[in-house]
């Protein structure tokens, strides 16, 4: 394995082969280091590079900037034998094999042009070539203009070639996603605009068809006052005529606004998912660009406030990334939120400091055409950043063209429940960790919280972050006395409830220690009570699901799993453990492992999705299987028996924990 991975598609973006990350401090050093990757066929000499970079200079003046360059590449690098940025007399280059490029790779995949190597190659494909990047150095911008437009072109050539394949295999989906990808790269691409429609038409979502017809007429007359097709338009005519023939009512395509939907067993009868008229956000998870450990969790800290606060208002539909730890620090590629064809809006960001200074630069773009919808760059001391999670929310609502009630702007201004700066950064880092539901990550988080109940003991999220701590330890039997950590959970969830009566993480919590109490109507109360408190939230309604599982409402469970994997692209592994356990409860056993299997591609190293896997396997008399994922369970936990892993939370009805018994046995778990 190459001991650099350099990432240039979507900005510049550096690190070890053990995934530390490499700092480069001045811009021409990442254009230094760019440049001779992208061509490392061809030595480049020291006057090529110094007049490359540093042109408008003296010669002597330019050569000293480069020699300084290249030293602090090297000491970033950690590069003390000069191994990877080689020098050989007026010669400079990187070693080929010290250093993998991921521009690089997406052509030579592009070149391979099969469709294996062309799926690989757009996933690498996350922006254009050094995003955002400029040096003032004329001869260095021009060169990368043209090298942008290039990339662009072949990402453009390889999108076409795979959606014509994915077209002639009949994978209409897959095809979607990827029109609507090449959508994003050329937004005024006609026949990608034709192929959707055609598509969205063929399997009757002609309510979907019709309003990509309307983006292909607004990116025209927006970007060339042009006017649309004939054709394009002798087809939504045909396609509208279809539509009305029907007699029904445009269906809703979008799974963040799908119609209203019967849910047996609820007091309610019907769950209301948000209407397709509300405008959708996806908010990604902000680049962490900042230097200073004293910020680290700065970016999920702010991503995570501004996409609480949007997702608390009535007429937004919000995809948050509350569960998405494997994009904190990285380049999250652009084309991940473009592929869910029902958000309108993309809102993402970076988060930079110099000194006690914080920069913090925010943008709206319209998930189809690619268009900027508003942005603005923000420079505060970090003891003002509180508020400005709030200016930043609002700017995005008035982007959209909410027209917001006095109550919901109201709603809108969340603080983040305490002055204190550090207290909210430990918050934002004890989140993350909990995530991936590891003992190890547990036990880092409750150090974050503990530390930020000492700092401000009022601060109602550090009391509920704690909590959680105490919460999966007894859940997981990760102490001692699991009952004295779930009376501890118990005690500290009141206490953040009566601090923030309005915070529905909370209630979700509560449900869950009521679950593992054995009190299944408190558990289902509280979830209901989450879920009214922020119906766009993907973790309150997974939190839900497995308490249903539990309730034994399975089939509500598999709508509010569903519906959260849906609010959030970039949910936590666990959200497809709660839908594969509801779905092996209700006996579809192949969706199950479907969804099992999707959580340990992510997530290998983590017990509960095996034990429902060995579960199905039993059911399914595949016992070989059954008893291969029995082998990982006991390698995870040497102490694991079907008597603990089952004595809570407990099942409301008796006869399914006899099923889940007599299963684990058949795939050979000890008593």
């Amino acid at each position: 394995m190459a001991r650099i991975q350099l990432k240039l598609f979507g900005g510049f973006h550096a690190a070890h082969a053990d995934g530390a990350e490499i700092s480069l401090s001045a811009r021409k050093g990442e254009a230094l280091v760019a440049y001779l990757a992208l061509n490392q066929i061809q030595r480049q000499t020291r006057e090529r590079l110094a007049a490359l970079l540093w042109g408008d200079r003296f010669e002597e003046q330019a050569r000293h900037s480069l020699r300084q360059t290249v030293l602090a590449i090297r000491k970033a690098l950690a590069d003390e034998d000069a191994s990877i940025v080689i020098t050989e007399g007026e010669f400079l280059s990187l070693d080929r094999e010290a250093i993998d490029v991921d521009a690089l790779e997406f052509h030579k995949l592009v070149r391979e042009g099969s469709q294996a190597s062309l799926t690989r190659a757009i996933a690498l494909y996350s922006g254009d070539l050094l995003e955002g990047i400029t040096t003032k150095a004329a001869v260095f911008d021009e060169w990368l203009l043209t090298e942008r437009g290039r990339y662009r072109e072949l990402a453009i050539d390889a999108l076409t070639t795979l959606m014509g394949q994915q077209t002639e295999q009949g994978d209409s989906e897959t095809a979607i996603a990827t029109t609507q990808r090449l959508l994003s790269v050329d937004p005024s691409n006609e026949d990608a605009h034709r192929l959707v429609m055609q598509l969205h038409d063929r399997s009757g979502r002609r309510s979907a068809a019709l309003r990509q017809y309307r983006i292909y007429v607004d990116t025209l007359r927006n970007e060339f006052d042009a006017e649309p097709d004939p054709h394009m338009v002798q087809l939504h005519a045909e396609i509208q005529a279809r539509e009305q023939q029907r007699g029904l009512p445009q269906e809703i395509t979008s799974p963040g606004a799908a119609t209203t939907q019967k849910v047996p067993g609820a007091e309610q009868d019907e769950v209301s998912l948000p209407s397709p008229e509300k405008p959708s956000v996806i908010v990604v998870p902000f680049k962490d660009l900042t230097n200073d450990d004293s910020l680290q969790g700065l970016a999920y800290a702010i991503t995570e406030g501004i996409a609480t606060a949007l997702s608390m208002v009535p007429v937004l539909t919000v995809s948050a990334p509350s569960s998405t730890p494997a994009f904190i620090g990285q380049d999250v590629q652009s084309d991940a939120p473009r592929k869910r064809s029902d958000n309108q809006y993309i809102l993402e960001g970076s988060v930079q400091s110099f000194g006690d200074q914080v920069r913090i630069s925010v943008r709206l773009t319209d998930a189809h055409s690619g268009n900027l919808v508003w942005g603005e760059r923000y420079d505060r001391v970090t003891e003002g950043l509180f508020a400005l999670q709030d200016e930043i929310t609002l700017n995005v609502v008035a982007g959209l063209e909410v027209k917001l009630t006095e109550s919901e702007h109201d709603q809108l201004s969340l603080s983040p429940g305490t002055e204190n700066l550090q207290a909210w950064l430990l918050v934002g880092q004890g989140v993350q960790l909990l995530q991936s539901l590891t003992r190890e990550n547990n036990a880092k988080a409750r150090e974050c919280f503990d530390r930020a109940t000492l700092l401000d003991p009022a601060f109602a999220s550090a009391q509920g972050g704690l909590a959680w701590t105490y919460f999966f330890e007894a859940r997981f039997q990760w102490s001692v006395s699991p009952a004295d950590s779930l009376e501890r959970a118990a005690e500290l969830a009141e206490k953040a409830l009566d601090l923030d009566p309005g915070r529905p993480r909370t209630y979700s919590l509560l449900g869950n220690i009521r679950l593992m109490e054995g009190n299944h109507s408190d558990a289902v109360a509280m979830g209901e009570k989450a879920l009214a408190l922020n119906p766009n939230g993907a973790e309150v309604a997974a939190f839900f699901a497995l308490t249903l599982t539990y309730a034994g409402d399975l089939e509500r469970s598999i709508a509010l799993a569903n519906y959260a994997i849906e609010l959030n692209p970039y949910h936590a592994p666990w959200y497809n453990w709660i839908l594969g356990r509801a779905y092996r409860l209700v006996g579809r056993y192949e969706d199950a492992i479907k969804a099992l299997s999707t959580q340990l591609e992510q997530n290998s190293g983590v017990m509960w999705p095996r034990v429902e896997l060995a579960s199905v396997y039993a059911a399914l008399d595949r016992l070989d299987d059954a008893a291969a994922q029995g082998a990982e369970i006991t390698k995870i936990d040497p102490n694991f028996s079907i008597r603990d892993w089952t004595a809570i939370p407990a099942y409301a009805n008796p006869a399914i924990l006899e099923r889940e018994v007599a299963a684990l046995r058949k795939a050979g778990l000890p008593e």
